[in-house]
């Protein structure tokens, strides 16, 4: 910034201060005449535009100045209303802004805006949707939104002493459909508070997640209703929290877990975030439909998480955590994979002997260090995945305070193939036996070569299919010498590879690692053929395979409803 452009400045802000104190001072217009409650209007333009006091939104783009007098049902301004901009034309969400009556200019872009404005400590005021065209270089003219109370409800939520949650939903829904429509949710603040502003006419159910639930009328404007939470003693579990001298943390989170999704990304037990405080003792209340097997998962401030088992309903259990471990890790042996450095991650993760704490997960930089923390002591497993793959994983011991650990990768290798007059863009790599392949790929359609990286030692399977009549597939070895020239091996066998000995295929008399010679006595040379021969026996009664198993040939007869089961994966390619 240029000496001059600086002491410029402070005129600049000056001059904008007075011109804001002077729009201020005006007296505002007179308010519309009444209309339709929830009806926005557009006034005509004065004959002068004041200079706007906040340009409210900052656009790269030329912006139109826009005046907005938001109006309550008694003609009066509200002390404070929120604006909803939003640009038709975009699949963006909307532009939320703070309007007040000593600042009611807005900066938009131009474009066809949808402006709406909501009021009340509770949203419980809104004004209709009000359509207008900002064009660069034309003064809009001004824009009245008249406010109308909206139908919902609101109260306090009163817990039981012995039950603290840091906060609860309240959730409306329908009655009397199925299914059931949410119309509206909210958390409660921390005085217990709630509002559900915007509700139809009639009666909802009000739910307080698990806990309790009332049936309400909605009608005009917010009705107050309190939800009281009734005492859960005898039906839920005491949890106490420890901390490493045996007197309570500052602060703890509970919830119950189940053992088949320990991240709950899908489906959680129980209630979510309950905190307790210092010295308290925490009931937490159980759904019915908890599992049999599912745990405690306890997260702290400062001393980790840890997993327990779930106590009976009216049982109790002391969760006592002791002094917090950090673990520091170097992983050696990844130099040259710096292509693939942003797709490898290490994760850390007790022991099922331990139980000491939850699954961590760290991406990290190639020869930069990790550090995991705070977590609970205890032995723990340390795993090196690429693209969600593991490729090694090594013990832990975890001590209270610093640890250190330093591991060495295992070589990864780099596969280059080459395919001969044909396009490497449907070139797939997997390990031979069996599972995905977590490599990274560079195909170069153009010239048919396709490179994969980040591969350890081992058999692996090249398919190629690229909508031609015929699927190629190749084993290789890795690390290969040289550039691979792919060659498809013949295909003229299905091998039963996915099998369940309880289903349709397995009652059968099919088994996994049988080779399909012929189906219904017609052999075939590829495996697009192979496979068009097992979806037309899928049409009939019964269909006879021919096979080859255990080096012995067999025939059998299978229900044509059993191969229409069958997975793509069921049956692969093989030769005899």
């Amino acid at each position: 910034m240029t000496r001059r452009a600086a002491l410029l400045l402070p005129v600049a802000f000056a001059a904008g201060l007075a011109a804001g104190l002077l729009a201020a001072r005006r007296s505002p217009e007179p308010a519309p005449p009444a209309g339709p409650r929830t009806a926005a209007r557009v006034t005509a333009a004065p004959a002068e535009t004041p200079e706007p006091v906040v340009p409210v939104v900052e656009t790269a783009g030329p912006r139109v100045v826009l005046s907005v007098l938001v109006s309550r049902p008694d003609g009066g301004a509200p002390a404070e209303a929120e604006l909803s901009c939003r640009l038709r034309s975009s699949e963006e969400k909307p532009l939320l802004r703070t309007w007040r009556p000593d600042a009611p200019h807005v900066a938009l872009p131009e474009g066809s805006f949808d402006i709406r404005a909501v009021a009340g400590a509770d949203r419980e005021f809104a004004s209709g949707t009000a359509r207008i065209l900002l064009r660069a270089g034309e003064a809009p003219p001004p824009l009245t939104l008249t406010l109308a109370p909206l139908a919902g409800v609101r109260g306090r939520v009163v817990l039981p002493p012995t039950l603290l949650l840091r906060s609860v939903e309240v959730e409306a829904w329908t009655i009397g459909e199925s299914p059931r429509r949410r119309l509206g949710t909210c958390q409660t603040t921390g005085a217990g508070r709630y509002a559900i502003a915007g509700l139809p006419p009639g009666p909802c159910l009000l739910a307080v997640q698990d806990l309790v639930s009332l049936e309400v009328a909605i009608s005009e404007g917010m009705i107050e209703t309190d939800l009281v939470v009734p005492d859960p003693a005898g039906e839920a579990i005491t949890v106490r929290v420890q901390g490493p001298d045996g007197g309570p943390v500052f602060s703890a989170w509970v919830d119950v877990r189940s053992p088949a999704d320990p991240e709950g990304l899908e489906k959680r037990h129980g209630s979510r975030d309950v905190h307790a405080g210092p010295g308290v003792r925490l009931l937490l209340q159980v759904g019915e439909d908890c599992d049999a097997d599912a745990f405690l998962r306890v997260k702290t401030d400062g001393l980790g998480s840890r997993k327990v088992p779930l106590p009976p309903r009216g049982g109790a259990v002391t969760v006592r955590f002791a002094e917090p471990a950090w673990l520091r890790v170097e992983v050696k042996g990844l130099a040259g994979s710096e292509d693939l450095g942003y797709l490898f991650t290490l994760r850390l993760e007790s022991t099922p002997e331990s139980e000491a704490h939850e699954q961590d997960a760290l991406d990290f930089e190639l020869e930069s260090p990790v550090v995991f923390g705070p977590l609970q002591p205890g032995p723990a497993r340390l795993g090196l995945l690429l693209n969600e793959r593991e490729l090694a994983s090594w013990p832990a011991v975890l001590a209270s305070g610093r640890n250190e650990l330093v591991v060495t990768a295992p070589p990864l290798h780099e596969l280059v193939v080459q395919v001969p007059g044909r396009g490497a863009g449907d070139l797939t790599l997997r390990p031979a036996a069996g599972g995905e392949c977590a490599s990274w790929s560079d195909c170069d359609q153009g010239e048919g070569t396709c490179r994969f990286a980040g591969l350890p030692a081992g058999r692996y399977i090249l398919e190629l299919a690229d909508g031609r009549k015929e699927d190629g597939r190749m084993e290789v070895e890795v690390p290969a010498r040289g550039v691979v020239r792919f060659e498809a091996e013949r295909c003229d066998a299905l091998r039963v590879a996915e099998l369940e000995a309880e289903g349709l295929l397995g009652r059968a008399g099919l088994r996994a690692g049988d080779l399909v010679l012929a189906v219904d006595g017609e052999e075939f040379d590829n495996v697009a053929r192979g496979r068009a021969l097992v979806e037309l026996a899928a049409t009939r009664e019964t269909a006879e395979l021919r096979l080859l198993r255990d080096s012995a040939p067999l025939t059998i007869r299978v229900p044509g409803a059993a191969l229409a089961t069958a997975e793509p994966a069921t049956f692969e390619p093989a030769a005899r």
